[in-house]
């Protein structure tokens, strides 16, 4: 549900940048999934452990502008019809990643 609220927003973005933005550059976004445990923390910095680092690791290294990328644990646990809309990178660390981007034809 998490990829596809994160696709969601992708989409509706770029429809408001090519219909209402008003700015003088376009509003982007990176968006990065992951899966794990953590615990609850009122204050959010104090939230972090392995699965927030690497969350913060794949949004900053490996995403692009307006686009999502996600962990391959997440892509394994994902419908194949999903996985069929992903490309595959593989990051520094070997690991597959996977990412979701709206792109003109042409």
């Amino acid at each position: 549900l998490t990829v596809l609220a994160a696709m969601d927003c992708i989409h509706e973005l770029f429809l408001y940048n090519m219909l209402n933005c008003r700015l003088e550059k376009p509003l982007g976004i990176r968006l990065a999934v992951h899966s794990g445990l953590t615990e609850f923390q009122h204050n959010t910095e104090d939230i972090t452990n392995d699965v927030i680092k690497r969350t913060e690791e794949i949004e900053s290294k490996y995403t692009r502008p307006n686009s999502v990328t996600i962990s391959n644990e997440v892509y394994l646990a994902l419908d194949p019809n999903l996985q069929g809309l992903l490309k595959t990178i593989k990051a520094d660390d070997k690991k597959l990643l996977h990412y979701y981007e709206l792109r003109w034809e042409g």
